[in-house]
């Protein structure tokens, strides 16, 4: 949802999280890089936990040699305030659009419910099975030499 700067005290009054994220779109094509994060930020504002206070898509930048195999790609960087209801709604935001960065603004402390803290852990390690069940990534596990 887009929340007006005018409501954002209210918001932060209410218990919600104030937060800076930045998420990086890197393409072959300037204009493929710039268009994936304009429709990242038309999904993220029609969550219902998280309000999007600013929005900002930067300059992109020409990239040589990314990724093997890939000469040249433009990298562009958007940069949100949001508010999430709770701790919750945060989590699930990165886990869902994976920003390359995130920084609490507000409040300085946070109070979590036992309920809210082991669902945030279902949800992390919820992930990372789907990850090891599509056969990219996991947990490895290994015995220490004691």
């Amino acid at each position: 949802m887009k929340i007006d700067e005018r409501d954002v005290r209210q918001k932060l009054n209410d218990g919600w999280l104030k937060a800076w994220v930045m998420v990086e779109s890197l393409a072959t094509k300037e204009d493929v890089s710039r268009q994936s994060l304009i429709e990242l930020t038309k999904l993220v504002e029609k969550e219902q936990e998280i309000g999007v206070v600013k929005k900002e898509v930067k300059e992109s930048h020409k990239v040589e040699n990314p990724l093997p195999n890939i000469a040249e790609a433009y990298s562009t960087v958007l940069e949100l305030e949001i508010l999430a209801k709770n701790y919750g709604s945060l989590a699930r935001f990165v886990i869902n659009y994976g920003p390359s960065a995130v920084e609490i603004l507000e409040p300085k402390k946070i109070a979590i419910e036992l309920g809210e803290a082991q669902n945030v852990l279902n949800e992390v390690a919820n992930l990372v099975h789907r990850f090891a069940q599509a056969g990219i990534g996991g947990v490895v596990i290994s015995k220490h030499n004691e």
